[in-house]
């Protein structure tokens, strides 16, 4: 099982800059952690009603978060790691171009040389979507045209597309990515049947979000991947879900690492390939991080 940490971005670690988060990587790529993430928005509104709707009980989205801009500062983070995989949990992708994004993502790679996976989402923000003029209404077939686009703007030169939302044709958009067409992507979107036959069409794999992430929760949707998968000759082994580690508080009310990572073997049973952590939780400062990503990978592959 492969080993994600998300970067925290609200806490007093880059309230000076992100250099300490820099540190961070750094550590995470001599210890061995498989993959780093951001999280991701462009800005965020001031209305959190939809946040609320949909998450329920979960604290509103704070509006001082410091996120990232996960393009620029996974530059970053190539230039100064040799083995980790960059990553985003998840980025937007409807309220970008898709040409646009075709070509950071192509960068990136290739800059990286072939060391990038990416989880994409359709968002749930209208205000950051008018803000750049891009549709709210139809977003998740948005997404689901950006990919394929992306992956002929990957493989194809001259490349061409047409969709409701993209069209194109004749365009060079070089260098290809180090992997080809094929960078691996997972999407955090709802596995609905729909989405299911769209994930398993478009060799994509799946970052279930907030409630749906919980193990009981993931077991009938990884089945029916596993099977929409094979329905179209598509090898299972390639197919990634993420999922965050289920969180917990000792009698203390600390953040409880040791319990998370209990359920390791049943993440591993129902077919989780990788367990996205937040070592923020754990670590609240630079130097206690060592041993938590230390600790994440021995129960993760020890």
């Amino acid at each position: 099982m492969k080993s994600s940490i998300i970067l925290g971005t609200d806490d007093d670690l880059t309230r000076d800059g992100y250099g300490p988060l820099l540190e961070i990587v750094q550590i995470a790529d001599q210890i061995g952690t498989d993959i780093v993430t951001v999280p991701e928005h462009l800005a965020m509104s001031s209305n959190q009603d939809e946040f609320i709707r949909r998450y329920g009980d979960s604290p509103p989205v704070d509006l001082t978060t410091r996120f990232t801009e996960p393009m620029v500062f996974m530059g970053a983070v190539a230039a100064l790691t040799k083995r980790i995989t960059l990553g985003t949990s998840v980025i937007v992708t409807p309220i970008r171009p898709a040409l646009l994004m075709a070509k950071q993502m192509a960068v990136l790679d290739y800059l990286s040389g072939g060391r990038t996976s990416f989880g994409l989402g359709a968002g749930w923000q209208k205000e950051e979507f008018d803000a750049v003029n891009m549709p709210y209404k139809g977003r998740h077939r948005h997404l689901f045209e950006q990919i394929e686009a992306m992956r002929a703007l990957w493989s194809e030169a001259p490349a061409s597309y047409h969709g409701e939302f993209i069209n194109f044709d004749g365009l060079h958009c070089q260098p290809f990515p180090a992997q080809g067409r094929d960078i691996p992507l997972q999407l955090g979107i709802q596995a609905n049947d729909k989405n299911i036959a769209r994930m398993a069409d478009l060799g994509a794999g799946w970052v279930p979000m907030a409630e749906a992430g919980k193990i009981p929760n993931m077991i009938e949707p990884i089945n029916k991947l596993r099977a929409a998968y094979q329905e179209r000759g598509r090898d299972i082994a390639e197919l990634e879900v993420a999922t965050f580690i289920e969180f917990f508080f000792d009698d203390d009310g600390r953040p409880d690492l040791e319990k998370s990572l209990e359920l390791v073997p049943q993440y591993k049973e129902i077919g989780v390939t990788t367990l996205i952590i937040a070592p923020s939780a754990y670590a609240p400062t630079l130097k206690e991080y060592p041993a938590v990503l230390e600790r994440i990978e021995r129960a993760l592959k020890g």
